[in-house]
């Protein structure tokens, strides 16, 4: 079916779609009826035949359009990949003024200071790299690395990743492991020089 509007616009639904992503119901926007190559689409696609059901978006330009974004059957949103693990999850840069964690004292249980802070964050290693698919260089921690240490701050179970944010709380206690160091130090310090100059 299909119908034009008064901007001179074509929706066309096409039922159904065949492709390498699986089967469902697509539904075409394109600037006019000659156009088989330019438009975006709506897909609903039900994945390999099961009744798992995606929503995929794709747009293109002067050509057949490519998937930019998709919601799966578990409401995991995916932007730039098919197959998201996350609530929202973005193969690509994001940029945003400001990121938010809830960290209400009332939303957690079973809260203790971090033991040890300052032999937990010596053991992690800082590293430089380059990203396979981009070549673009970067600078970063390795999530298995960090595993070993602070497993909470590791997600996924095959492409890991690191909530690099929470390690602000081991650092903290790492700066203040240090100064209580550095207090000894400098009272023993003032110790001996008020001994020798006793002499």
């Amino acid at each position: 079916k299909s119908s034009s509007g008064g901007i001179g616009g074509v929706v066309k639904i096409t039922n159904p779609i065949a492709n390498a992503a699986g089967n469902g119901v697509e539904l075409r926007l394109a600037p006019s009826s000659a156009h088989d190559i330019r438009y975006a689409s709506i897909r609903g696609i039900n994945i390999s035949g099961n009744n798992d059901m995606a929503i995929a978006f794709l747009t293109g330009n002067a050509a057949v359009p490519t998937e930019k974004m998709r919601i799966d059957h578990l409401g995991n949103v995916g932007i730039g990949t098919t197959s998201p693990g996350y609530k929202l999850d973005v193969n690509g840069s994001v940029g945003a003024q400001s990121f938010t964690y809830n960290s209400d004292a009332r939303l957690k249980k079973n809260i203790k200071t971090i033991k040890n802070p300052l032999g937990k964050i010596l053991s992690l290693r800082g590293v430089t790299f380059n990203w396979k698919d981009s070549g673009d260089a970067s600078v970063g921690l390795i999530a298995q690395e960090v595993e070993k240490v602070f497993p909470e701050l590791v997600n996924g179970t095959d492409i890991k990743g690191v909530e690099y944010g929470n390690l602000v709380a081991p650092l903290i206690e790492a700066v203040k492991e240090q100064q209580r160091m550095i207090d000894k130090l400098e009272a023993r310090v003032d110790i001996l020089e008020n001994k020798a100059n006793k002499k």
